[in-house]
C-alpha cells in the first residue's frame, strides 16, 4: 500500500507499480520513465511536472489526477480512466490512448491553455 507516499523529485525509472495502490501519492517532478503502472490505482495523485516517458499506464485509474505539465510521451494510456484528470500543458507525443475513458483524443491542442 503506497497511498499518500511522497515521491516528490525522485527518479524511479524502469520500475513496476502494476496494480499498486498509490491513491493521493505525490509524484511532483518525479521521473518514472519506462515504469509499469498497468492496472494501478492512481486516483487523485499529484503528478504535476512528472515524467512518464514510455510508461505503461494501461487500464490505470487516473481519475482526479493532477497531470498538469506532465510528460507522457510514448506512454500507453489505453484503457486508462482519466475522468476529471487535469492534463493542462501535458506532453503526449506518441501516447497511446485508444479506449481511454474521460478523454476524446490526446493532442497538444486540446491540452494547451
Amino acid at each position: 500500500d503506497l497511498q499518500d507516499t511522497d515521491f516528490r523529485d525522485a527518479k524511479v525509472t524502469n520500475s513496476s507499480f502494476a496494480v499498486a495502490d498509490l491513491k493521493h501519492a505525490c509524484l511532483q517532478r518525479t521521473i518514472v520513465d519506462r515504469s509499469i503502472f498497468k492496472g494501478a490505482y492512481l486516483r487523485s495523485i499529484d503528478a504535476q511536472g512528472a515524467s512518464f516517458v514510455d510508461a505503461n499506464l494501461h487500464a490505470a485509474d487516473l481519475q482526479y489526477a493532477n497531470l498538469q505539465g506532465a510528460v507522457l510521451d510514448g506512454a500507453d494510456l489505453s484503457g486508462a480512466d482519466l475522468r476529471e484528470a487535469t492534463c493542462t500543458r501535458s506532453q503526449l507525443e506518441r501516447a497511446k490512448s485508444a479506449n481511454s475513458s474521460g478523454i476524446r483524443e490526446l493532442s497538444p491542442t486540446d491540452l494547451a491553455e
